[in-house]
């Protein structure tokens, strides 16, 4: 009995067979209650008839009875049985759910209140580190390369003067040299920072 129900249930998720298995179950614990409410009557009216005097017939058909309600009770024990598990596993799958659901909203906040959390973190370093920049902004000292040839920081390169071209030349290679290697590290921290941010 229990087989054929479950067959019928093929292609299903298991909290759908489970739920769809229990109220056929539940339907058929009330059809065989009914069916033996049915044969009690017919019991009775043995019995009566019994009281009356037996005969073969009579007792064969008592007998016949005493055999059906016997299955019909073992049937409705078989699916009170099988109801009680269903119901278990039921309420296992929903849990599991439930925890699903709960470990899910636990990971999307935990992403909300990092992606917040990094923004403001950084958000404060960055105002924490302006009067740095502003400090240090445009901050250049020609006088390591000027002081080769005399000249303090407010006087200017002679380009007559071959010491001065060389120097000059160097100056001019350093210069773009520096802010090659400057821009190459500014490149870098930005797009890390749009990382951050979530702009890449």
């Amino acid at each position: 009995m229990m087989n054929k129900i479950k067959n019928a249930l093929t292609g299903k998720s298991e909290m759908e067979k489970n739920v769809e298995e229990l109220n056929i179950v539940k339907s058929r614990i009330a059809e065989v209650q009914a069916h033996l409410s049915d044969l009690s009557v017919i019991r009775k009216g043995i019995e009566l008839e019994l009281t009356l005097g037996a005969d073969s017939a009579l007792e064969k058909r008592f007998k016949k009875l005493t055999t059906a309600e016997e299955k019909a009770e073992k049937d409705v024990q078989e699916f009170e049985g099988r109801k009680d598990e269903l119901i278990q596993a039921i309420a296992e799958e929903e849990e599991q759910q439930r925890l699903a659901q709960v470990e899910e909203a636990k990971q999307t906040f935990e992403q909300q209140v990092y992606e917040a959390h990094k923004i403001s973190v950084l958000k404060q370093e960055m105002e924490r580190l302006l009067p740095v920049y502003d400090s240090k902004d445009g901050l250049v000292d020609p006088r390591v390369i000027k002081s080769l040839v005399g000249l303090r920081y407010d006087e200017n390169f002679n380009p007559a003067d071959s010491a001065h071209r060389e120097l000059m030349q160097a100056a001019s290679e350093a210069g773009e040299a520096g802010k090659e290697r400057a821009q190459k590290e500014v490149d870098e921290v930005v797009k890390k920072l749009k990382e951050i941010v979530g702009l890449n």
